[in-house]
């Protein structure tokens, strides 16, 4: 998710909700891969998974 997108959800969440939401990098945007080659999506999915692995998920 990138802050855009995170600014959107947090207009539309209630108060308790929106105190749940974040990045799920923490400061750092995923960026669209949409439109990219496939080096786009590989570099997100790295993204993604490194994210996936500190968090524990």
């Amino acid at each position: 998710m990138d802050r855009r997108n995170l600014e959107s959800l947090h207009s539309l969440a209630s108060e308790r909700v929106r105190a749940k939401l974040r990045l799920y990098l923490g400061d750092r945007d995923v960026p669209d891969p949409w439109g990219g080659d496939e080096a786009a999506f590989a570099a997100v999915m790295q993204l993604v998974e490194k994210g996936a692995a500190q968090s524990g998920v």
